[in-house]
């Protein structure tokens, strides 16, 4: 029998976080489910973690990479082995926020009719205990029980994360969609889910507590990859030119006002952009957003 869930925990250099992440979900009172925990080829222990869970719950179902591999492609080997009618992620290094997270999901797929995607709100968790709600309360403080994107635009403006949404897989599969390799990968799938999707839905709840701030996350790492950005920002645009006969012009224009505003921020970035890699950063930026204004052209307001 199909599960309700299927879960794709992420693991790589996360066995601190870890047990807690996979306890979340052990502990939900909502128990159709099943969970694909990937250890992401991680030199720390995080293999034997899922195996020690593995081996006293069937519905935890072992992956092991020899070699890291990207967020994204990491991703796809446990969408190809999922079962469940729903796909979820959680990170290694995260947690669903309370036992009964799944059940209020579940609730909200049924009340909503069972859309192709489901956003659901979620908290960033700092280690000094401090929590702030996302912003997805701000952009779609009510919405209808289903409706398409190009009818609540804004929607694509809540968080990119993966797994912050419930996507049904029957959808995922039909659509062929997968992420892709390179930094930001969240970005490219989320969009794509929700440019596709026939029927959206909102959950106000809370469901994960994301944990922030974390040192050696790839949110805060120094390094040359943070420029696969706008490889992922082109898989985005070409992605819509691909639908020449859907209404996206309201979406490009919130897509590049956004655009723009995150590549100033991690433009400005001391955390994650090399300083000798600073200046050249923000110039492509800047030619990359006066391309894209160019080739979009201006929108009909009406």
């Amino acid at each position: 029998m199909t599960a309700r869930f299927s879960i794709v925990v992420l693991a790589h250099n996360v066995a601190e976080y870890l047990d807690a992440a996979l306890s979340s979900i052990r502990a939900q009172t909502f128990p159709d489910f099943e969970v694909l925990a990937l250890d992401n080829g991680s030199p720390d222990g995080c293999g034997a973690i899922i195996d020690r869970y593995a081996g006293r719950d069937a519905r935890f179902r072992p992956i092991h990479l020899a070699n890291p591999v990207d967020m994204g492609p990491a991703r796809n080997v446990g969408i190809a082995r999922a079962t469940g009618e729903y796909l979820l992620f959680l990170d290694g290094d995260d947690t669903f926020a309370d036992r009964s997270s799944l059940a209020v999901i579940s609730r909200r797929l049924d009340v909503a009719g069972t859309p192709d995607v489901l956003l659901y709100d979620f908290d960033y968790r700092r280690h000094c205990g401090l929590t702030k709600r996302s912003n997805l309360g701000r952009i779609l403080p009510a919405s209808p029980r289903r409706f398409l994107l190009r009818d609540r635009p804004e929607a694509i403006l809540v968080s990119w994360t993966c797994w912050n949404k419930a996507y049904r897989r029957s959808f995922v599969q039909r659509g062929g969609l997968s992420f892709p390799p390179g930094y930001y990968e969240d970005s490219v799938w989320s969009s794509s889910c929700l440019l596709s999707a026939e029927s959206i839905s909102v959950l106000e709840a809370v469901c994960v507590g994301y944990r922030c701030c974390r040192p050696n996350s790839v949110t805060r790492s120094l390094s040359d990859r943070h420029t696969d950005v706008f490889e992922q920002y082109e898989r985005i645009f070409n992605f819509l030119d691909s639908h020449p006969d859907v209404e996206f012009d309201g979406i490009r224009a919130m897509l590049l006002d956004s655009m723009a505003g995150f590549l100033t921020a991690l433009g400005g970035s001391r955390m994650v952009i090399p300083v000798e890699k600073r200046a050249d950063f923000r110039r492509r930026a800047r030619r990359y957003v006066e391309r894209r204004r160019h080739l979009n052209g201006p929108v009909d307001p009406h």
